[in-house]
């Protein structure tokens, strides 16, 4: 899932259709790589995002409004300096490259008008956000890159910026779909998708697997394109340019996490995914990033509370097994009482320094054969055996207890386990969490203040009597409603 050079190109437009002639009202630096412009604007206040976190780099409107830190970062400050009250002219990208600039109008320390514009570099990892002079002269970047980064290409305060290399690739909005074909089949030698991506100017991998799809309709889709496909791909690419933009959104349908967004409607997963058509390119950028962060943000917090989890059972089990262990030895204790029993009984007969003793039971019945210490007397021998049953004993009530503990132990913790398959907000794992951490089975970091998160309800369901019932989501809940609810 990418935002590619066309997308951000569409963008660019919903900017200048919002925002040309804006005036710059505040700036905040709500992350380390996340900067928000508002403008003030006829229609009201709007809020521009600019991006360039590596997993989430974008230029979009946005609906949000993040919290402004008390203490605003460097830049943050140094675009406050530049831009603070100046007005956005225009918004485009060089061509179709990932690469979106933002012309604004501003005064100088002097009062004269000069211009400022943003960079905003949508390159995943190597994303940033950089402020030029009317000159060119780099002001300063999110991200200063120098020759231990880069030594292709630096980005620091008094350079001379100038834009990433450029792809030796066809911006399909400058040429036809004749030329474009042409320009594919003669890569002959690579997968059709494969050819489009590096043909094509600005298109994604999953738009050049649309593209091969609909030349492809069956599904047959071959090693490379040949001469006989021509005519068919062309048809698809003229058509793909031709066509109304539709900002398209495919869902997974079992998590509803986002796994593609494009600027055309995409028919190669068939009923796998769930696609969904939004009202304009910015809020499929947001949408589609914004949900996945916390998709994202919510399957590391499952898997981090599943590791403790996981820990704790082992850890559990093997005390348990030890226990059991230690528990089944136990049950010889009443033999040590039998044997203290028959050597205090017979004791006149018996001597000090024998390995052992050939004694009358008057228990079963018969001789047994009883193992002795030589250097102790018979009555200490048959101390010792007592000391050993009451040993055995106390330790068999003691383990008992325990080993009942250590189960229902084990079973509180597989509740949690089937309590954390079945969260589905960031807030119902939060409580588990909270849970676990009240049970000991996680340490609180010291001196931290734990963040308040909003309690989840049960869950409420009607019977077909119009009768509610009310089910917890984990423990807490449950307890809740069979101690306080339920009364």
């Amino acid at each position: 899932m990418a935002l590619d050079g066309m997308m951000l190109n569409l963008i660019c437009g919903e900017i200048r259709g919002a925002l040309s002639g804006a005036k710059t009202d505040r700036i905040c630096q709500p992350d380390r790589d996340v900067l928000v412009f508002t403008f003030r604007t006829r229609d009201g206040m709007k809020r521009l995002l600019l991006s360039a976190s590596a997993d989430s780099a974008r230029v979009c409107l946005t609906e949000s409004q993040p919290e402004n830190p008390a203490s605003p970062p460097m830049f943050c400050m140094l675009l406050r300096k530049h831009l603070s009250g100046s007005r956005l002219l225009s918004a485009g990208t060089v061509g179709l490259e990932r690469v979106a600039v933002l012309e604004f109008e501003c005064f100088n320390d002097f009062g004269d008008r000069v211009n400022r514009k943003i960079a905003v570099e949508v390159m995943g990892k190597h994303s940033n956000i950089i402020l030029v002079d009317e000159r060119g002269i780099i002001i300063d970047a999110i991200k200063r890159i120098d020759f231990t980064s880069s030594s292709a290409r630096q980005v620091l305060p008094g350079l001379r910026y100038e834009y990433p290399p450029m792809q030796d690739k066809l911006n399909p909005l400058s040429v036809g779909a004749d030329v474009l074909a042409d320009a594919i089949l003669n890569m002959n030698d690579i997968a059709p998708d494969k050819a489009v991506l590096r043909t094509v100017q600005g298109f994604s991998p999953v738009v050049c697997r649309e593209i091969v799809h609909r030349v492809f309709p069956s599904g047959n889709v071959p090693a490379r394109f040949s001469a006989g496909d021509r005519g068919r791909l062309e048809a698809v690419l003229a058509g793909l340019m031709g066509e109304t933009r539709v900002p398209c959104l495919l869902l997974d349908k079992s998590s509803g996490r986002p796994a593609e967004f494009s600027f055309t409607e995409i028919h190669q997963y068939g009923s796998s995914l769930d696609a969904r058509v939004l009202p304009s390119f910015s809020l499929l950028a947001e949408t589609a990033f914004e949900q996945r962060a916390k998709a994202d943000a919510q399957k590391r917090k499952q898997n981090d509370l599943l590791k403790v989890l996981t820990s704790a059972r082992e850890r559990i089990s093997r005390k348990l097994a030890a226990q059991r262990s230690d528990l089944q030895a136990c049950a010889d204790k009443e033999k040590y009482r039998r044997y203290g029993d028959i050597i205090s009984g017979n004791i006149w007969q018996m001597k000090k320094g024998a390995d052992f003793c050939e004694l009358e039971d008057f228990y079963d019945g018969g001789s047994v054969r009883i193992p002795l210490d030589p250097t102790l007397t018979p009555s200490q021998n048959a101390q010792r055996y007592y000391k050993k049953y009451r040993k055995a004993d106390n330790a068999q009530k003691a383990l008992t207890q325990q080993v009942s503990e250590c189960e229902a132990e084990l079973s509180y913790i597989d509740t949690v386990f089937d309590e954390l398959s079945r969260a589905e907000t960031l807030s119902e794992i939060s409580e588990i969490r909270d849970e676990l951490i009240r049970g000991g089975y996680i340490r609180p970091v010291r001196g931290s203040k734990q963040p308040s998160h909003k309690p989840s309800r049960p869950d409420a369901f009607v019977t077909d009597d119009g009768l509610t019932v009310l089910c917890g989501r984990n423990n807490v809940q449950n307890d809740q409603l069979t101690l306080k609810t339920a009364s």
